[in-house]
This record gives C-alpha cells, structure tokens and sequence, in this order.
C-alpha cells in the first residue's frame, strides 16, 4: 500500500450531496440504486435531494438529508438491503468514487495508508 494515496474509506455519508452532484454532472444517466427492477439515476436522485433541501429551506444539512431522500425515494430498497440504510449510502459512495477518481480529491480530504 502507498503511502499519500486516499482510501475510498474516507468518504463518508456528508461527502454524499456533493459525490452524486458530481457524478450526475458527468455520468447523469448512471444508475446509483437498483431494486426490484426499480432504478433510480444519479441526476434523479440529485433532483431528489435537492427538491427536498429547497421544500425544507436549507433546514436540513446535506449530511442529514440524504437518509430523509433515500427512505422516501426508495423505500424497497432500505428494507430489503441486509446492511439498512447504511449499505445503501456506502454503495452510492463507493460507486460515485469510482466514477470519479482522483478527479474529486480537491474536496475530499486525503489519507495516508500505512504501509505494512
């Protein structure tokens, strides 16, 4: 393992808002949840998130309205993951980390691994 390269373990449910932002913009018709033949997009899900900041006039910070859009855009898909909604977020992120790369790492703080 190198040292200075960013572990995707540094990401977390607050960089959400800002990691489906930004793979809505480059990839918007990217799937970022599927269930039950139910898919939902990276750029629907940023209009959820943000038709919700805007209903609740910014009441709400990013980190605690993704869990409200998640359970109300998809509920299936909260109860029917083994992990609840907590697998469901640490899948958006990794796979909007993934589509992202290090093209993001401006905004997300930078780890060092340790080397072993």
């Amino acid at each position: 393992m190198a040292v200075g390269r960013r572990r995707e373990a540094a990401l977390t449910v607050e960089d959400l808002p800002r990691l489906v932002r930004s793979v809505a913009a480059v990839e918007p018709d990217r799937v970022a949840l599927a269930h039950l033949g139910t898919e939902l997009t990276y750029a629907r899900l940023d209009e959820e998130i943000t038709t919700l900041d805007t209903a609740m006039g910014g009441v709400l910070g990013p980190d605690a309205l993704v869990p409200v859009v998640l359970s109300n855009t998809v509920p299936g898909l909260i109860e029917a993951t083994d992990g609840g909604l907590d697998a469901v977020v640490s899948s958006v992120v990794s796979d909007a980390a993934t589509v992202l790369g290090d093209d993001d790492s401006a905004s997300s703080p930078a780890e060092p691994e340790a080397t072993t």
